[in-house]
């Protein structure tokens, strides 16, 4: 499936629930941190091994009616792999700024407890990119573009779920997602990033429903 179908495709979904005047709209922004346990998958990325990363930045939440909301997210995400071969071990970091466009699907009640699932995808641009080399007890480390032709872009489509908890004036979020690599990292070259992703965070409404 193309970017530009999945693009396209969120658009036409979107765009009537964000124009709709439901009387439940109500937008919330906050901020979000975590982790990502990331991987590479893919014909060339064979042995790859994870490696953990931070993830970070904020959040906008828009309720859609009683079972829907719309959420959007500006992240710092470290990402990358690891890989082994004779002897020699390669760590390649990566970093990007992720732009995820999220549905969520669940209550938006004034439960205190509030379970959700989200489905959507994300737009990210590569900040940074370093490989660091160990063999026979020597490191060193370099730019990716040394080593390879990284892209500066990648697509990731999400699906996850998390829990929303009232806290006060605000909204604490648990959220676990998984991040499935659209297309390669590396031209002439099939990787593609896995990544699972744990976020807590806080919000504050903006409005009332």
């Amino acid at each position: 499936m193309s970017r530009r179908i999945v693009y396209a495709a969120t658009a036409v979904i979107l765009f009537p629930l964000l124009a709709s005047p439901l009387a439940a709209q109500q937008w919330s922004i906050g901020v979000l941190g975590g982790a990502n346990r990331s991987t590479a998958a893919g014909s060339d990325a064979d042995g790859s091994k994870a490696r953990i990363g931070v993830a970070g930045g904020a959040q906008v939440v828009r309720t859609l009616g009683d079972n829907l909301a719309l959420e959007v997210n500006a992240l710092y995400s470290m990402k990358g792999a690891k890989q082994e071969a004779q002897g020699a071990t390669a760590d390649v970091r990566l970093a990007y700024l992720e732009l995820p466009l999220l549905l969520r699907v669940g209550s938006n009640s004034r439960r205190t407890i509030r379970p959700f699932a989200t489905v959507g995808a994300s737009a990210g641009f590569q900040l940074s990119c370093t490989v660091q080399a160990t063999a026979m007890g020597v490191s060193g480390s370099a730019d990716c573009d040394e080593v390879a032709d990284f892209r500066s872009f990648d697509a990731t489509l999400i699906g996850g779920a998390g829990i929303d908890a009232s806290l006060g004036s605000g909204i604490m979020t648990l959220a676990v997602r998984y991040g499935h690599g659209m297309q390669s990292i590396v031209n002439e070259a099939e990787v593609r990033n896995r990544a699972f992703t744990i976020l807590a965070g806080w919000r504050m409404p903006l409005g009332r429903e």
